[in-house]
């Protein structure tokens, strides 16, 4: 079981004014941490950008292309989702477990959300080339 630092967003914003949040995670695989990763991203879309999203949206899908309201309702909801997908942005790198070692997960975590930048620099492996 490894250990990832994650940092999710919202593709616009990228983390400004403070539209993020932070974790570390347990998890096999890499890409299980950038599954997870794309669902706090998705997380912070829903918590801090949903109203821009549902109007944006509601542009591009015209009630009067369909039928019924349960076919609006659906590609309404379709087309949020795609964009949602769409828009979601995350870093994850893995933890250096001979530098974390004897750190809990737990105490990672509160350093990694109190100083990312600094932790991640401290206890992150380096990316390979």
């Amino acid at each position: 079981m490894a250990r990832y630092f994650i940092w999710a967003a919202e593709q616009m914003y990228e983390g400004l004014h403070g539209i993020e949040t932070r974790r570390v995670v347990e998890c096999p695989l890499y890409e299980d941490a950038c599954d997870w990763a794309n669902e706090m991203s998705i997380e912070v879309i829903e918590s801090y950008c949903e109203e821009e999203y549902r109007d944006r949206v509601d542009d591009e899908v015209n009630r009067d292309d369909y039928d019924n309201e349960e076919d609006y309702w659906d590609a309404f909801d379709e087309y949020l989702g795609d964009l949602k997908c769409e828009n979601t942005c995350w870093i994850v790198t893995e933890v250096d477990e001979e530098k974390a070692s004897g750190i809990s997960t737990q105490e990672l975590d509160r350093m990694f959300c109190w100083d990312p930048d600094g932790t991640i620099e401290k206890y992150g492996k380096p990316d390979e080339v």
